[in-house]
C-alpha cells in the first residue's frame, strides 16, 4: 500500500500504520468494513485552486482519500487504488472521495470532487460521470 507524496515533510510513508480494533462483539466476527480516512489538506498538490472564487465549493475538499476494508481482527482485506481515478491536472477528476454507498448489486457508488461513480470492488467501471 502506497500514499501519493504530498509535499509536506510531515507526511508518513503509508496512509495508516495499524488498525486496533477497541471492542467486538462475538455476534459480529464475520463482519467487514469498509473505511475511507482522509489524510487531510496536502498543501503541496492540492488546493490549488477553488471553485467558487474567492473561497467555497467543493474544491474546498481537494484532498485523497485512503478507502480499505478491514475486517474484525484489524487486518487489511482490500485497498482502493485511487490513484487510476484521480488526475491532478484536471480539476474535475480530483478531489477527495465520500458518500461511499454500497449497491443491491454489490457495487459502490460515491462522489468526488465534480463527479459522481459507480465501480464494483474489482475496479470495473460501471459509471463516471461529471456533475
Amino acid at each position: 500500500v502506497s500514499i501519493e507524496p504530498s509535499g509536506s515533510t510531515d507526511q508518513r510513508g503509508t496512509p495508516f500504520e495499524n488498525v486496533k480494533v477497541l471492542k467486538m462483539d462475538p455476534k459480529f466476527s464475520d463482519r467487514l468494513y469498509l473505511v475511507n480516512n482522509a489524510p487531510g489538506k496536502q498543501s503541496g498538490k492540492g488546493s490549488q485552486s477553488v471553485w467558487n472564487n474567492p473561497v467555497g465549493g467543493a474544491m474546498e475538499w481537494d484532498e485523497n482519500s485512503n478507502v480499505f476494508i478491514i475486517d474484525t481482527k484489524g487486518e487489511i482485506r482490500w485497498y482502493f487504488d485511487n490513484d487510476k481515478l484521480m488526475n491532478w491536472d484536471n480539476i474535475y477528476n480530483r478531489g477527495i472521495m465520500m458518500g461511499f454507498h454500497q449497491n443491491k448489486d454489490g457495487a459502490l457508488t460515491w462522489g468526488f470532487g465534480q463527479r459522481y461513480v459507480k465501480y464494483d470492488i474489482l475496479g470495473r467501471e460501471i459509471f463516471n460521470r461529471k456533475l
